[in-house]
């Protein structure tokens, strides 16, 4: 083997039941309590897993507004499949809309009409994957209400939702030859149909914009539920970025936002931050193709408050959403202060986090934002608390820099990790469960117990959704979790993991 040396692994197993230091650390634990021989040697505090009785934050039980309290799983709610029969059989309005008939869509010239199982994917559509983007029952989803009907006009829109339906259809009946085909005819049309439309736009002046940047984000669901990990869907929000913030240009200077086009636009616009936002998982910059700018408008959203679809993606929390990029920025900043040769982190940088700590933890929900079902309001806390847990976790993680060396704040971490898997748990079955994914995955790059990593595994692959991307974030998290390097942990060790297995995973 010439001067080439291997290094050998120890013949022992590292942790997988041992103090939380150990664990962070990678190192073996010989179990002792309550300090064991590893923290002993390194002169370091022994901190073990505690049982949290009650880990909700505590403005969870603030008081709601007065309402009827029941179940989020609210047994009155629209059946999908009632849903998807009226509108694909009888043409009627149960969305608010007239719908066309079937027929009417089936001739050959048609998106609908494609192959002889693309209304089975629009049924598909209606009925499971269109109800499964929003933090909204059926009846009020944009994705059925405003969507669905411009495809019924729009070829482009019709293939792009038809590709998106397909591509969820196939992996939950086991990858069908003949959904994929159909799946892949779609997607190619859609492709090709926006290539063309691009080249024929001109910039700032076209009325396509508000259609084509809507098509774009379906498309980059598309690539999301596809288990994409070549990085496809941030080449088109690249691309949507340019029409965004035309779209965002011309808006302010149209007050008068009742327009169809206003309506579209304010709507792709809210898919668009919310892509972006959840997308970031890892310090800003990591990762090269997955860096994509934070302009102004996704830092505010307040401007795109006023639409009657705002807060489908967001639910009331948009405040928090907001702070994900800044909170990547601060852990890019503290990664470059570290690689300066930096020992401790500057003193701008522990103010801008505790500005943030501030906010995450002072942030409550307005009591205007709960309309529609009694149940909402629940549902809507929680999804938000979840999202404050990971919030904290991806700060913790930013300060700490590259590896987390502090005992006690990897148990605060813990902490965190606890109450997201028992919000996770509250809201099963739910509509507000779409907005999950971000803090579970924060969450899951921070899991050190075992028994915790194979329950979250289990429940994101039974999703109800089933989605081919879900196994993805659990094939990635895995690769973190059996990696023994100590700064494989947390958002920036995911980072490296995916950086050297190339394995962007994407977010919806």
């Amino acid at each position: 083997m010439g001067s080439h040396h291997l290094k050998l692994r120890p013949n022992y197993p590292r942790s997988r039941t041992g103090c939380l230091t150990c664990r962070v650390r990678k190192k073996k634990c010989d179990e002792l309590k309550p300090r064991c021989a590893g923290c002993r040697r390194n002169q370091i505090a022994c901190e073990w897993p505690s049982v949290v009785s009650d880990p909700l934050p505590v403005f969870i039980h603030h008081d709601s507004p007065p309402s009827t309290s029941v179940t989020i799983n609210d047994p009155g709610q629209s059946d999908h499949s009632v849903v998807t029969s009226d509108l694909l059989a009888h043409g009627g309005s149960v969305l608010g809309i007239i719908q066309p008939k079937p027929q009417a869509l089936n001739t050959v010239d048609r998106a609908a009409g494609l192959t002889p199982l693309s209304l089975l994917l629009l049924r598909h559509y209606v009925q499971e994957t269109g109800p499964a983007l929003a933090m909204r029952t059926p009846s009020d989803s944009p994705f059925l209400t405003t969507v669905l009907p411009l495809a019924y006009m729009d070829d482009l829109l019709m293939h792009s939702l038809l590709a998106l339906s397909g591509t969820h259809l196939a992996y939950k009946q086991g990858s069908d030859h003949g959904i994929l085909h159909a799946t892949a005819l779609h997607y190619s049309k859609a492709l090709s149909g926006l290539r063309h439309e691009f080249a024929h736009l001109q910039d700032g002046t076209s009325p396509q914009e508000p259609r084509l940047l809507l098509v774009l984000m379906i498309i980059c669901h598309y690539e999301s539920l596809s288990a994409d990990v070549g990085g496809a869907v941030f080449s088109h929000l690249k691309a949507g970025r340019q029409l965004a913030l035309s779209l965002q240009s011309r808006l302010k200077s149209q007050p008068d936002r009742r327009t169809i086009d206003n309506e579209i636009a304010g709507f792709a616009l809210e898919i668009y931050a919310y892509l972006l936002f959840v997308n970031n998982v890892t310090p800003y910059g990591a990762i090269s193709n997955r860096t994509l700018p934070f302009d102004d408008f996704v830092l505010s959203l307040d401007s795109l408050s006023s639409f009657s679809t705002f807060g489908t993606m967001f639910a009331g929390a948009h405040e928090l959403f907001e702070l994900i990029p800044q909170i990547s920025l601060l852990a890019s900043q503290s990664i470059a202060e570290e690689s300066a040769g930096q020992k401790t982190p500057s003193s701008e940088l522990l103010a801008r986090a505790e500005d943030l700590s501030a906010r995450i933890s002072s942030w409550t929900m307005a009591e205007t934002r709960c309309t529609g079902r009694p149940g909402d309001w629940e549902g809507k806390l929680l999804a938000a608390a979840a999202l404050q847990q990971g919030l904290h976790i991806y700060l913790a993680t930013a300060k700490a820099g590259s590896t987390v060396k502090d005992p006690a704040v990897a148990v605060q971490i813990q902490g965190h990790v606890d109450a997201i898997l028992h919000i996770t748990e509250m809201l099963t079955d739910s509509e507000f469960d779409c907005t999950l994914l971000w803090p579970c995955v924060i969450g899951g790059s921070c899991m050190v117990i075992p028994e915790q990593q194979r329950n979250f595994t289990l429940r994101v692959l039974n999703n109800r959704h089933r989605m081919k991307h879900l196994k993805t974030i659990c094939d990635t998290l895995q690769l973190l979790w059996d990696d023994d390097s100590p700064s494989s942990y947390g958002p920036h060790g995911l980072s490296v993991v995916m950086a050297r297995n190339r394995h962007y995973l994407a977010i919806t």
